[in-house]
């Protein structure tokens, strides 16, 4: 594992922006938001989110503490979660995990523009 340099830093939102794969960009913009691992965002489910409340329900099964977990969200991450949710012709019950199924995460195009 390594962290973006100061450069890459910089360049991401662009990379992200301009990104074909956009679920995998949302994925990659989730993280920082909330401050959560990215296997935490990639496995979670829109059902986690309460977007009245703006609150995301983590299960401990997907945290790296094992610990169920409730942390407040921003009004930036709800719009997120939303537009990911309202992208679907149908809803599913599964969120971000669901999108990864035929298109694995280290696959997507955001990878390789921003390092």
């Amino acid at each position: 594992m390594r962290f973006l340099s100061f450069n890459e830093i910089n360049r991401l939102p662009k990379a992200l922006e301009n990104s074909k794969d956009k679920r995998g960009a949302d994925v990659i913009r989730l993280c920082p938001l909330t401050g959560s691992h990215l296997c935490e965002v990639r496995f979670t489910h829109f059902a986690q989110f309460n977007l009245e409340l703006l609150t995301w329900f983590k299960p401990a099964t997907y945290t790296k503490q094992k610990r169920s977990h409730r942390l407040p969200i921003s009004p930036e991450v709800a719009d997120l979660v939303a537009r990911r949710h309202l992208s679907y012709q149908n809803p599913a019950p599964g969120g971000f995990r669901e999108t990864f199924q035929t298109n694995p995460f280290m696959k997507c195009d955001v990878i390789g523009k921003a390092s």
